[in-house]
């Protein structure tokens, strides 16, 4: 996880207030982007009667 990594070296200087907005908006991003899978997912499923996304 060489993302994860960078962003933790980064924030690491930061006032502690800082630190933790940008650890929620972290944490927010990640729920946005599991929410987003299971949206397709379903959407592709009740549509098309499949599991394929629109990459495939």
């Amino acid at each position: 996880m060489l993302y994860l990594e960078d962003y933790l070296e980064m924030i690491e200087q930061l006032p502690m207030d800082l630190r933790d907005r940008f650890t929620e908006m972290r944490e927010m991003d990640l729920q946005v982007q599991i929410w987003s899978a299971k949206y397709e997912m379903f959407y592709c499923v009740r549509c098309n009667g499949s599991t394929r996304t629109k990459s495939q």
